[in-house]
């Protein structure tokens, strides 16, 4: 059973690391935007998809961009919109 989960959530992760890489980039920050829009209204659910979304989204951003304004501790924050200055990504 393990085996099969693990195999799920790699397949997952997968999926979504090539939707997240053939994004452009006023796209990617728009599906970030809505993530965050959605989170702030409680209008999501959190699970294991989720947080394999929320992880290969922040791993897409850190390739593309410098994402320091919204990272402590190694950990992305969905907390606010954001947008592109420079490939320097800042809290709107």
């Amino acid at each position: 059973m393990y085996y099969s989960d693990k195999n799920k959530k790699e397949k997952i992760s997968n999926e979504f690391r090539k939707e997240f890489s053939l994004l452009s980039d006023d796209d990617l920050i728009k599906r970030f935007n809505t993530l965050s829009t959605n989170i702030r209204k409680k209008r999501f659910s959190y699970g294991i998809t989720m947080s394999i979304y929320m992880k290969k989204m922040h791993d897409e951003l850190n390739n593309r961009f410098d994402i320091s304004d919204i990272v402590n501790d190694s950990q992305i924050s969905f907390k606010n919109e954001i947008m592109i200055i420079n490939k320097k990504i800042i809290k709107c």
